[in-house]
């Protein structure tokens, strides 16, 4: 995927993503996006240990879906500033008594 959605044919980006088919797929309906939340978290690694533990009801009817947000797992590492003393630029001094 683009790295800037202003360039689209600039600089891109890997995200890992992941679908676990329907179990029935004669009765499938759609996809639910799994979204693991809190910085860090892998959805690739969440569908593929929720998917066992979820109601055949659900699971019957809908593809699993989930990716690795930037910087997480699988996905391209964030890079925010070109180097370490550039991001040590942007913070303020601590102050002193």
């Amino acid at each position: 995927m683009p790295l800037d959605y202003h360039r689209p044919d600039g600089a891109t980006v890997s995200l890992a993503l992941i679908r676990l088919p329907a179990a029935v797929l004669g009765q499938r309906i759609g996809s639910l996006f799994v979204n693991p939340g809190g910085p860090g978290a892998s959805g690739v690694d969440m569908v593929r240990s929720i998917g066992q533990f979820l109601p055949l009801s659900l699971r019957a009817r809908f593809d699993l879906v989930g990716f690795d947000p930037r910087g997480v797992m699988r996905s391209t590492p964030l890079q925010c500033f070109p180097s370490f003393d550039a991001a040590l630029s942007v913070i303020p001094p601590f102050p002193s008594r």
